[in-house]
Parts: structure tokens; sequence; C-alpha cells
């Protein structure tokens, strides 16, 4: 079986129920695998939660502020957002006055468009809330697992779909392309090979998980994407992440990918001989990010909506962020050193790997396209239990998710197992 939970798509669809009539089919003989996603709307503005998830956390006075408050130094206005969705609800709209929205350096750096220390704390908390209340939820689902016996051979896996800032660089909710947006939570937990506990480090994306169950429930892996070729029914982009529940810090994929299109026109200079930006234009702006493990190198490019391609050569601007040296909360990214002297060699280079794409950076593992017994895994290799996974969204990804503690399991993988998975949408809404 396959359970995905996922926070945010949906308000909480999936009911005791639901696992009850599934096993009710098994005792009738019915022994089918299933897939079950379930989706969860919190946390996501508005961060409504009940009383008593609140009273976990202190009075909003003692909640921590965000350690980096201010824009990144040098950088350029073309990655900045007007934080314009929590700005739209009727308590906040006295932020959202016409200077913030258009003029970069007044919503970059002026105080009437910065949110109060007040209202961060307030919305800090309430955010904390509102995670901790997903988390009870996915509590309850994987407790019906247990009690209904399908614990046992169900892989679950949770996720976000972007990440959220809540205040850091002077900005909330995603649409950038920094640390703090593109990165989600992963967690894996495989019956028989994820009962220890252990993290990796290795650089994954969401496109990765599709390769990766398939694999893990024994179904045969569709085949590598062919470059340019958009006529298959069926293909992957990414890699199974098996051979990391086999040796966590074998060598993995060079660099993760994200894009994001440019969130809004404050403060844009325009291109000479092109046209205004505007997401309706036949002629856009696209970000294009690349993490390596000691770098994120973000590049803003001319992009055709009608071909869906990015132009390199028309370059409106760049960012290059250290991260050499890991610190919490997204602190890495204060400071844009893509115009240091010293640092030209190292834009050429994510340069070049940025746009050789995602295909350059695969893992030197080979993809599986058989099933999932072709590959050996060791038990008590992984788990969920208090564990994190550096990933890279493709698209966008959040802060630190809770950590979920969950019962460990044990069986033969190679079982066609159920799958579940719990798709956790941290705070944003579709734009």
């Amino acid at each position: 079986m396959l359970l995905i939970m996922h926070f945010r798509m949906v308000k909480l669809q999936i009911r005791p129920s639901t696992l009850q009539k599934i096993k009710q089919n098994r005792s009738n003989g019915d022994n089918a695998p299933f897939f079950l996603a379930v989706g969860f709307h919190k946390p996501h503005l508005p961060f409504n939660a009940p009383s008593k998830y609140f009273d976990l956390y202190p009075p909003s006075d003692q909640i921590q502020p965000p350690t980096n408050p201010d824009a990144p130094q040098l950088m350029p206005p073309i990655a900045w957002s007007v934080s314009g969705e929590l700005k739209r609800y009727p308590d906040m709209t006295h932020y959202n006055l016409p200077k913030c929205r258009t003029q970069a350096n007044e919503s970059m750096f002026g105080e009437i468009c910065k949110i109060t220390s007040t209202d961060t704390l307030n919305l800090r908390r309430a955010y904390y809330a509102a995670v901790s209340y997903v988390d009870a939820q996915v509590g309850r689902i994987l407790s019906v697992l247990e009690s209904q016996d399908l614990a046992d051979n169900t892989i679950v896996i949770l996720l976000g779909d972007h990440g959220y800032k809540l205040g850091e660089h002077n900005m909330w909710a995603k649409f950038t392309n920094m640390e703090v947006d593109t990165r989600v939570p992963l967690l894996l937990r495989v019956p028989g090979a994820t009962d220890s506990g252990m993290q990796t480090r290795a650089l994954v994306e969401l496109t990765d998980i599709f390769p990766s169950l398939t694999e893990l429930a024994g179904i045969p892996v569709p085949q590598m994407c062919p470059d340019g070729d958009h006529t298959l029914l069926a293909c992957v982009e990414g890699t199974s992440v098996v051979p990391l529940l086999q040796d966590a810090n074998q060598p993995w994929k060079k660099a993760s990918f994200s894009q994001f299109v440019r969130p809004g026109n404050a403060g844009l200079q325009k291109l000479a001989g092109h046209p205004e930006y505007g997401r309706n234009n036949e002629e856009a702006v696209m970000g294009y990010a690349v993490r390596t493990d000691n770098y994120r190198f973000v590049e803003w490019y001319t992009f055709d909506n009608t071909n869906a391609r990015p132009n390199f050569s028309q370059i409106w601007d760049t960012a290059l962020y250290n991260h050499t040296t890991e610190t919490e909360l997204y602190n890495n990214e204060n400071y844009n050193m893509a115009g240091d002297a010293n640092m030209a060699s190292v834009v050429l280079k994510m340069r070049r790997i940025l746009q050789a794409g995602w295909r350059a950076a695969l893992p030197d593992t080979p993809p599986v396209t058989e099933h999932a017994h072709t590959r050996t895994l060791p038990t008590n290799s992984l788990s969920t239990k208090s564990s994190t996974t550096t990933i890279e969204s493709l698209t966008q990804t959040t802060q630190s998710f809770t950590s979920l503690t969950t019962k460990s399991f044990a069986i033969n993988i190679f079982q066609k197992s159920q799958i579940l998975t719990i798709f956790v949408a941290l705070l944003m809404q579709t734009s």
C-alpha cells in the first residue's frame, strides 16, 4: 500500500471508515494494493487552529523573531516579493499600500511597508499552532493504519510542496527562488527498511518521488524522459532514492533545480528593446535556481511563454549565496555574492551547472526500470523517526517542519505494498 499525506490541497477528507472499508475488503478476500493520497489545508493562511494548539506555545511576546528580518544585502529587486498574499487579509490591508506593491525600494526598506514586530510574533505563533494541528491529524491517520492492521505493509511518505517565509528577509509567504521558499520536509517510512532512523543530506527533488515509490512498490519504473521529446505518455524526470536507503551518505545528485516566475513588477527595470514585464505578455521573466552542496545560484532570464523556453543570453540579474557553512533558520542568504570579484569563477561555474540542466546533475547510480526486487535493501536502514531529508523542489517548497514520531515497522518490502502519501502544504495556495 502507499499512503501519501500532503498538507495543502484539501481539508481532512480521510476518515477511519475509509481504512475500515479497506480492512473489510481484505477480510472478504480482496488483497489488491491501494494508493491513498491525503491532503491537508493547514498550515495555510489564515493561520487558524483550535485553541489547544495555541496553548502549546508561549505568549507571542516570548516567540523567537526571525534572525534575519532584513532584505539580503545587494539582493536584486527582481528577486523581491511584496508579500501580497498576506497583506490582502482584512487585518493586514494597512500594509498593502500602492507604493509597497510597486516601488521595490519602499517595499524592501520602507518602515511603512514592513510587518511590525507585534504582528510578526503573533503570526509566527499562529503558524506554529497550525503546524501542530496538522501534526495531530497525521497522527490520527497513522493510528488508524495501526488499528486496522495495515501499518506493517504500508509505505508512508510525508512531504510539502513549497516553503514559507515568516518574516525572514523582510518577506512573507513563498514567491521567491530563495532557500526558505524552495526547500521542503520529506519523510519516508518503508516497513522493513526504515526502522532504525537516520537522515541524509543528499540533494533530492520532488520529481524523485514517483520513481522512488514505484520501485518500492514493486512496479516497473517508467523510463527517463528523453531530452526534447514530449510525446511519451509516461516517463520520469526524477531518480529513485532507493539507493539512499542502502547508503544515505553515498555520492548523489550534483545539484537540484527549481524555478519561479518573476512574481511582480515592483521596481523591475526594463530590459532594453523588450516590453514591460507581465505574465500575459509574449515575453516574461523566469527565475531559475540551482542548489549544490555549497551554493545557491539564481539567474533571471527572458522567458518565451509561447514555447516555454528561457533565453539564456538575456540575463536580467544574478544572485549567489554561500552555503558552505550551514546555519539555522535559513540564515545563509543574507548577502548576494554574485558581484564580488573573487566569486567570478564560482558564478561562471554555477551558471554552467544551471544551464546544463538537471540531466547533467543526475547521480552516477543508474536508474532502475525493473521491479524493486532487483535492488536489495537492508533492514533497519532509514526511518522518519526524528529525521529530515534535504530536498529541493523542482518548482517551490518550508521552514523546518515539526518532527513526527512514528512506530517502526518490519515487513518484506518486496511484497507489493500499499502506499499512503501525506502532502504537507506549507501555507501557500496555488497561484
